[in-house]
């Protein structure tokens, strides 16, 4: 192989899964590179599993951070995916497994198609590692990639812990939003008219759904949101950050409009709290 692969791995108190996570990558047909670890100030032992895998798996580079404060999931990934030297680079929760020709597979279809991004199929999985025989809508759409509308305004397909892509979209990327946009969803965006995404129809990826979850599919605590005036600045925040690229993003003018009216209702969302204080 002469392209280099980085895994980007974020972990907060992990203990319970990231043993089977962290051998399903040790154990892939095609090994990456490196693997990095950013924790984000975990009070198990999830830190010490992981630096036991990088004594035991030294023939792989590892690089291990240790946040000093709580950044949250969308800047641990944005710090995590940043640190990355890669050709390539996956992105990968604590808490799923990986199939072993997930990397290899991925791989191939990347540099055979030449695109920015390609994202795979899942499997859910419950806490026990046991297969759930549902899909939610949202990951059920097998298309490679969704109408640009769709990622800019409701809805993503490509799901974070699948994805293999190209250390040039992490450059245009930069800097990743803060809020309201996860990292799958931006990339998605940015790869939309930037080399473009690529989809593998096989599930390489055993997506585990549990109650401690920070984003799932099926329960966890990324769904519930509070929409409160934080909220809504988060949001109107971000799409006038994507109204401002248009060079980069390349939306029509429908898809325009659309993005004003996202700003024009994040902003009455911040008026209609302020009149309530």
């Amino acid at each position: 192989m002469s392209k280099t692969i980085s895994v980007a791995l974020c972990t907060y108190n992990g203990a319970k899964y990231i043993r089977e996570q962290l051998e399903s990558i040790v154990n892939q047909t095609l090994l990456p590179t490196e693997i990095v670890v950013y924790d984000d100030k975990s009070t198990d032992n999830t830190l010490d599993i992981v630096s036991d895998f990088a004594a035991l798996y030294s023939h792989i580079r590892w690089i291990i951070q240790s946040n000093k404060q709580n950044l949250g999931v969308r800047n641990n990934f944005a710090h995590a995916i940043n640190r990355c030297v890669g050709d390539y680079i996956a992105t990968a929760d604590q808490d799923d497994i990986w199939e072993k020709e997930k990397l290899q597979t991925l791989y191939s279809t990347i540099e055979t198609e030449h695109v920015a991004l390609v994202h795979s199929d899942i499997q859910l999985i419950d806490s026990t590692g046991a297969f759930i025989m549902y899909t939610p809508p949202e990951l059920s759409n097998k298309a490679a990639q969704l109408p640009l509308k769709y990622y800019l305004i409701t809805s993503n397909n490509v799901t974070g812990c699948t994805c293999l892509f190209t250390s040039e979209l992490i450059k245009l990327a930069q800097p990743f939003p803060q809020a309201y946009f996860y990292h799958d969803r931006w990339l998605a965006v940015v790869a939309y008219h930037n080399g473009g995404i690529g989809f593998v129809n096989q599930k390489l990826t055993r997506y585990r759904q549990h109650e401690s979850n920070v984003v799932a599919s099926l329960g966890g605590g990324g769904n519930t949101t509070i929409r409160d005036q934080h909220y809504f600045s988060q949001k109107a925040t971000v799409i006038a950050k994507l109204l401002k690229q248009q060079a980069l993003i390349k939306y029509s003018f429908k898809e325009k409009l659309l993005l004003w009216l996202q700003y024009l209702s994040g902003i009455s969302g911040i008026s209609a709290f302020r009149n309530r204080d």
